[in-house]
This record gives C-alpha cells, structure tokens and sequence, in this order.
C-alpha cells in the first residue's frame, strides 16, 4: 500500500503563477514517485469560502501535512480575527493579529519545532516588489503590505545579514520550479529510504505494455506519459493566462510526428482535469474532436460528438440538447449565430455544476468547464469536403467558444500547415500573444525520462551489457537524442522490445539481443 504524502502551498495572493506551477511540479514528482506515494497538494483554493464563517476556519491546518511549502514576494496577506468558534489564531510567539500566511507557517513551525515535521521549503521573490504610481491609496497599502512582509522576513529568516533559517530565493518561474522540484525530490528520496522493506518493494502500477509504438497517448495513458513535463506547464500556464484575459485557446504546433496529439491528450489535459487545478474552475466534462470526423458537415461533427452518449467518464455535453432538440437542430442554431454560443453552453454546464455539487465532486465556488481539444486541425485545410465557408464558420465558434468563458479550447496542428491559419484572421487572433505553443525536439535529459520511466511504472528493467557495463536504456537515448525526428521510431522500438522480452518470452528485462535483433534504433 503507497504512503499517502500532504503537501501544503501557503501564500499570499500575489504570486499566483508561482502557486500555479508548484501545483504542476507536485503532478510531475506524484507520477514520479507514484510507486511509493500518493501525493496530494493543497491550496486555500481547495475549500468554499462560506458567508457564515471565516474560510480560515476551513482549512485542515499545515501543521497536520507532511510538507509545507511557503511563497513570498511583496505581500503578507489580510489579517485575521484573533478568535472565530473554531480557533484562535496567534503567532507562535502569541501575537495577534496575524496574516493567513503568518499563521499557516507558524502553525507548522511550531509543529516541526514540537516533533520534527511537516518539512518546511521556502521561497521568496527577489524581483522588485509592485507599487501602484498613481492611486496614492493603493501605494500606501502596498508599502505597508511590504513593510509587514519585511518584518515577518526578518524575524523569521534574515535579520541584519544574519541567516535565521533556510529559504530560496528566485527571480524567474522557471528557477522556483527548478529549485523547487530539486528539494521536493530531496524529501522524497530521504523518505523512501525510511520505508519498509515491503513498502519500498512496490508492484508495478501498469500492468500491460508501457509504450505506444506508433499509437498516440489517450487520455486513460496519462500515468506512464513521461518527458514533457517543460511542455506541459508552459501549455497550462500560457492557457491560464488566455482565460484570465478572456479567450481560452491555446494552439500547440510541432513538426509531424512531434508528439503534439500526446502531449495534449496525455498530460495537459489530464492535469488540467485535476481537482481545483485552476482556482473556480471544475473541468469536469472533455472531448477530443478532429474535423475530419465531421463527415463534411463540421459543426455538425462536433454537436454530434458532444452530444452522443451520457456524459460517462466526463466524455461530452448530452446537456446541451434541449429535450426533444435534435443534433441537427442544434448544430443549425451554431451555425446561424457562431460567434455566441455561450448562452448554450453556459445553461448546459450549470446543470452539469449543480449536479456535480449535489454529489460533491466539486466546490461551491466552482464553474463547470468544458475542456475541447480539435486535434489535427490541419484537416480544416486538407479535407475537400470542408469547403471555404465551413472552415470560416467552424473558427468563428471556436473564438466565440473560446471567449464563451465556458469552454476551453486546445488545439494541435502541424508547423507546415500554419501558412493556411495565418491566412484566416480568426484563427491568428486566437493565437496571439501566448496563445501558440510550439513543440520542440526533446532534449537528451527529457528522451531519457521518455524510455526510463514508463518502464519503471511497468516494473521493467533494462539489461546491462555484459563487456562495456553500460544499460540498454542508456544507450538508446544516447542513439535517439542524435537523430532528429526519432520520436515514432523510438517509440515503436521500444513497443516492439517489449512485444519479443516480455509478451513472448515471459520475462521483465529489455535485452541487448533483442534490440540488436531489430537492427537498432
């Protein structure tokens, strides 16, 4: 059975991407170390804030978690009243009033000080803090948010040039997740050591072949999608930041055979699919549509796709027919009116939220959302049947679903169709900004992850050469990170290795002789 690991992110509310990402970072060391743990991350974010109490009160306190992860840059966050009916909330030294945030890390800098745990990681901002030029009033709290921030910095981590305590200090969300993912993964290699035997010795999590050959990654393959971790918070990240600007759309180019369709249907969207990923926002329905399944009529295609089934396993939208609405019908009323499809989608999501609160699998203070992928939407471009008029009235839906606030929209296409999108002004403004993600070759380190750890998760291992001492995963990688375009090839030879070692001779171990059999990468 997997030790179950609570991690705990305190901040203010001013570095919400950092919170962002290091939510990210814990999905990446989760699927890591999933053999050992099951890791979850907790934000405030995670619980309604009710009118009839303070949503302090609410909060499993951080000194009950195993990990407490503090980040800071210009504020210390509203103070809280001395005494609700669930709790006082005094500093570790008794003083009141203190911040959300002075408390949370006092509660388990007392704990820690009192039994050795939660482990502590902090962080802190060294970019010039924010201060508001023109409104005198809101520069003024900003000072004063800044000056308490610096007197808690003070007491607790650096005094006059004097190190207190530990911290990390960062200028870039890419050095914080850098630095935070490298002491996360400290913590966790120091606890699998003080595991049992028996716990140490997990069985494998994926029981069948860990590799795709030349199929893509679904969805339901999430678990042993491994190497794109980079990839896939910049594409969150960058889709975030479009919603909070209003056009929820992210486009994802790369070269044929770049792992664009995997990258999108294995990891983004199932990490956006996560609880409380996103604060207010329940992806709790998803369909991947390509507009060659339209058979000729796209919006069609679509409606018919969102619309077939019960909405089992959080697939599609049967809520947006009326009763006695046919598909055709609703696919009529879209194609009239492409640019505001929100007062249908949004009926249809608020019925999918009450019952999903009804039934508690989301907050309160959450929306139900649709997350739409359009894979291949080159085939806008290549499919006769599409015609000019079509194509147009099919990215006027997108932009209006994607404004909607309702849905959000990723799509993938491939680098040497783009000449056709730019021709389209609809479909570059979508993409404006950072409303485009480009997907690279893989770097060594990443094709490394790509080979080791789906075979970790299936319980496989590699052979070592009996004369030059080095793994057969090893030297893969090395071959692959020197060919470009390798990704289908390594993924089929590493299916096929599995096909010959495991499937047909029965054992767990990738051979030298098998691959030199298949004549190499």
């Amino acid at each position: 059975m997997r030790t179950r690991l609570r991690v705990f992110i305190s901040s203010p509310g001013d570095v919400p991407a950092e919170r962002l990402r290091a939510a990210l970072v814990i999905d990446k060391l989760a699927q890591d170390y999933s053999r050992f743990f099951e890791i979850e991350a907790f934000r405030w974010e995670s619980e309604p804030m009710l009118a009839s109490g303070h949503f302090q009160d609410l909060i499993d306190p951080p000194s009950r978690h195993d990990i407490v992860i503090l980040i800071l840059w210009s504020r210390l966050g509203t103070p809280l009243p001395e005494k609700t009916a669930v709790r006082e909330y005094r500093g570790i030294d008794d003083r009141a009033p203190v911040t959300g945030t002075e408390w949370e890390f006092e509660d388990a800098l007392r704990a820690a000080q009192l039994r050795g745990a939660p482990d502590i990681l902090a962080f802190r901002n060294t970019n010039p803090a924010p201060v508001d030029t023109q409104d005198l009033e809101a520069q003024a709290r900003g000072l004063a948010q800044l000056n308490a921030l610096n007197e808690f910095w003070s007491r607790h981590f650096a005094d006059r040039g004097v190190f207190l305590a530990a911290y990390d200090g960062y200028r870039t969300i890419d050095e914080f997740a850098q630095r935070l993912e490298e002491s996360l993964r400290k913590l966790l290699e120091r606890r699998i050591k003080t595991l049992d035997a028996d716990l140490r010795d997990q069985p494998p999590l994926w029981l069948s072949t860990p590799f795709r050959g030349l199929e893509p990654y679904e969805f339901e393959h999430a678990a042993i999608y491994f190497g794109r971790d980079a990839l896939v918070a910049r594409g969150i990240e960058a889709l975030a930041a479009r919603a909070r600007e209003g056009t929820a759309f992210l486009m994802v180019s790369g070269a044929s055979g770049s792992g664009k369709s995997s990258l999108v249907k294995a990891a983004i969207v199932p990490r956006l699919m996560r609880p409380q990923r996103i604060e207010g926002a329940a992806f709790v329905r998803r369909l991947v549509y390509r507009p060659g399944d339209g058979g000729g009529d796209i919006v069609q295609g679509l409606v018919e796709a969102l619309t077939r089934g019960a909405g089992a396993d959080g697939i599609g939208l049967p809520e947006l027919l009326a009763p006695g609405q046919s598909a055709q019908a609703l696919a009529a009323a879209l194609r009239a009116a492409p640019d505001r499809p929100e007062f249908i989608f949004s009926g249809a999501l608020n019925r999918v939220a009450e019952t999903s609160r009804r039934e508690g699998r989301i907050l309160s203070v959450e929306n139900a959302k649709l997350v739409l992928v359009i894979d291949q939407l080159e085939e806008l471009f290549t499919i006769a049947a599409i015609g000019e008029e079509d194509r147009r009235i099919f990215v006027r839906l997108l932009a209006g679903l994607a404004h909607s606030g309702e849905v959000w929209i990723v799509a993938t296409m491939r680098a040497d169709f783009w000449h056709c999108a730019a021709e389209m002004r609809e479909l570059v403004a979508l993409c404006e900004g950072n409303g485009r993600l480009d997907v690279t070759a893989p770097s060594p380190a990443e094709i490394t992850e790509m080979i080791r750890r789906p075979a970790e998760a299936a319980g496989l291992l590699f052979e070592q050469h009996a004369e030059h001492g080095v793994r057969l995963d090893s030297v893969i990688a090395e071959r692959a990170a020197a060919a470009p375009g390798v990704l289908p090839l390594l993924s089929f030879t590493l299916e096929a290795l599995y096909a010959e070692d495991v499937d047909k001779r029965g054992g767990h171990v990738l051979t030298f002789a098998t691959y030199d059999g298949l004549g190499g990468l």
